[in-house]
């Protein structure tokens, strides 16, 4: 079965679900042996840079050599590290590339002749209606379909003898609100009125005239508006817009048919066009006749019905996102909530780090501060784990499993199966993705981003709550640790000693308390440098957790002096463990040549059967006999001999 990959960014958070729907469309219309991959991104719209480079990550998941063919929309794109690597593997690949409204070197371009087109409408403008003064509204400096339809309009003009200045032209996003505001900045640099203004898309014109509204002014009577693409907006809108009829789907569908002719071995010429329809109508001034626009309004009351269904789901998925403490809850929570979006099947693919981050305590943030550390940055790594697989209706195999490819994780069967990937990420920090099966038919209720951003927020959210408790406990756990040693401090002895003692007391458990003291540590000192004392503090520290074992603690009281308390089983137990500190610092000494004797004085308490004096009474009790010990100890030489 081919593969065809779309990668896309939308505009801003809108899915240019077109592409999509007409791509499918035809392969199921031709019955072609194909699926397609959709990776969709809105990588443009965030005022935080690293945000939209997070979404871009998404570029980065197809492996190209493994694709039949390739249709990306860039036209959106802002420049960046993540743009340009994708160009430079487009270039690399040996796979047909086909590009959708913007060129690409060495790829077929399919989008609309926006010079030609545009050159059509000023024509209009000009030797229709005898209109002279232009104010010209595009959309970004840096948009291909923007500078080229802006290109058509000056070139026209300027045959016409006609040469806007600058004040005549103004660059603005492709929004109603930017078309607002383009539109105010016009008047405040102008004295008069323009005969007409010429828009980039159909969004700035009716911001124009809804603001000339606002000014008591009327189009066409004050000046001309004309528009592009003829949203549905266009139509309905009083006056109804002139503008250019571009049905995108229908450049979905001739992508399609690029592939298929390349597939066969036939020439396919470098640029394709997409037919447009002038539409000629009164926002011009022209006098169209009145349409029926019954069919239309049907469509649009079916879609809100059909988008409050949808509304209502994400209402009730954001609900109880709310209360989801882990990943695998929020996964649930879109399967179980999104009856219909989910689609066919659903998968969630986690880097794994992620779960080592916030379940399993080894990794913290980096020296700056940075929770995200670690995590790859836009491109994901080479083995992401599945965290859920949904097909059909039960859970699939695949579920828990590391992948390093993702195409033989989904099951395509059929002519037109489709899969929309959407990116997961914190920020710049690409942490995984979701996929969604056969849900071409739902991307045009733009619901879609709005799931990513819930799941995303509170997935984040999740894992800086873990982040922080993580590294609140790994403070904890500093604040009551010997730094030397790594044994429990005086501190970390005040809070677990007495839990361990009334656990064991509670439990009717008999404990034994051992209070330990270093044999001439300040001979060690004096003859061989604080080092070597540290070092014998430390060969205590390790000795006594090797022999004591797991069922104790062990802390170090300050200086030289230790204390244990432990569940006591046998007098022959504790002297055996006496046995074995000994055994263990005549090995030590050999081990590490040490040119000094290690020995500990050692005194030991124990509760008596249903005994409880108290643990501080057997602490003084160990420390007595510990420097009763002490005292036969000093006889002894602390050399090496």
């Amino acid at each position: 079965m081919k593969k065809i990959a779309l990668i896309s960014d939308g505009w801003k958070k809108y899915m240019v679900a077109a592409w999509a729907i007409g791509i499918v469309g035809r392969i199921k219309e031709k019955n072609l042996d194909a699926v397609l991959y959709d990776f969709c991104c809105a990588g443009n719209w965030n005022q935080d840079e690293e945000y939209n480079k997070g979404e871009r990550g998404i570029f980065s998941l197809p492996n190209m050599e493994e694709l039949d063919g390739l249709i990306v929309d860039i036209s959106n794109t802002r420049p960046g590290k993540e743009l340009d690597l994708l160009m430079e593997r487009l270039r690399s690949t040996h796979k047909p590339v086909i590009s959708l409204q913007k060129r690409i070197e060495g790829s077929v371009y399919v989008g609309v002749d926006n010079y030609a087109a545009m050159r059509q409408i000023a024509a209009h403008l000009y030797e229709d209606h005898g209109y002279r003064k232009f104010w010209l509204m595009m959309g970004p400096e840096d948009n291909y379909e923007s500078n080229e339809r802006k290109r058509a309009v000056l070139d026209y003009l300027r045959e016409k003898d006609i040469v806007p200045g600058p004040d005549d032209i103004v660059h603005a996003d492709f929004d109603y609100q930017a078309g607002a505001l383009a539109y105010r900045e016009l008047r405040r640099t102008h004295d008069d009125l323009p005969d007409a203004i010429i828009c980039v898309n159909d969004n700035q014109a009716i911001a124009v005239c809804e603001e000339a509204s606002r000014e008591g002014l009327k189009v066409p009577d004050d000046f001309a508006v004309t528009g592009f693409d003829n949203f549905d907006k266009a139509g309905f809108y009083d006056p109804r817009i002139t503008t250019m009829e571009n049905v995108r789907e229908d450049m979905g569908a001739l992508a399609v048919d690029c592939l298929e002719k390349i597939w066969n071995g036939e020439q396919v010429p470098d640029i394709v066009y997409n037919k447009v329809t002038f539409l000629k109508q009164e926002s011009c001034g022209c006098h169209p006749p009145a349409s029926d626009i019954r069919s239309v309004l049907k469509k649009q009351v079916l879609e809100n019905i059909i988008g409050d269904i949808y509304s209502n789901e994400l209402l009730d998925l954001e609900s109880v996102l709310m209360r989801c403490a882990t990943i695998r809850q929020v996964a649930d929570a879109i399967n179980e909530k999104l009856t219909h979006l989910s689609g066919e099947a659903f998968y969630m693919v986690i880097d794994p780090k992620l779960y080592r981050i916030a379940y399993e305590k080894k990794v913290g943030p980096d020296n700056d501060g940075d929770m995200l550390f670690g995590f790859s940055r836009g491109t994901y790594p080479h083995q992401m784990e599945v965290s859920y697989a949904r097909e059909g209706m039960r859970h699939a195999d695949c579920e828990d499993t590391v992948i390093s490819d993702i195409f033989p994780l989904l099951k395509a069967d059929r002519s037109g199966d489709n899969f929309l990937f959407l990116p997961l990420h914190f920020e710049a920090a690409d942490i995984g993705y979701m996929v969604f099966k056969n849900v071409c038919d739902y991307l045009s209720t733009q619901m879609y981003f709005k799931v990513q951003t819930l799941v995303q927020k509170r997935m984040q959210e999740i894992f800086r709550e873990k982040t922080i408790r993580n590294m609140y406990e790994q403070l904890a756990t500093l604040f009551k640790t010997d730094a030397l040693t790594g044994v429990l401090n005086r501190e970390g002895y005040r809070q677990e000693g007495q839990e361990f003692y009334d656990r064991m007391i509670r439990h009717g458990k008999r404990v034994f308390v051992m209070f330990c003291d270093l044999d001439h540590l300040k001979y060690i000192n004096d003859n061989y440098g604080h080092e070597a004392g540290d070092r014998a503090i430390k060969d205590i520290a390790d000795t006594l957790t090797k022999v004591i074992g797991d069922d104790s603690v062990i802390s170090r009281m300050g200086g030289d002096e230790f204390v244990v308390i432990a569940r006591y089983t046998t007098e022959d137990d504790i002297a055996d463990m006496k046995m074995s500190i000994e055994k263990n610092f005549i090995r030590l000494k050999a081990r590490e040549d040490l040119p000094y004797n290690l020995s500990v004085s050692i005194g030991i308490s124990v509760t008596g059967a249903g005994q409880d004096q108290g643990l501080e009474h057997f602490i003084r009790e160990a420390d007595q006999r510990m420097y009763s010990e002490k005292i036969k100890h000093r006889t002894m030489s602390p050399a090496d001999s």
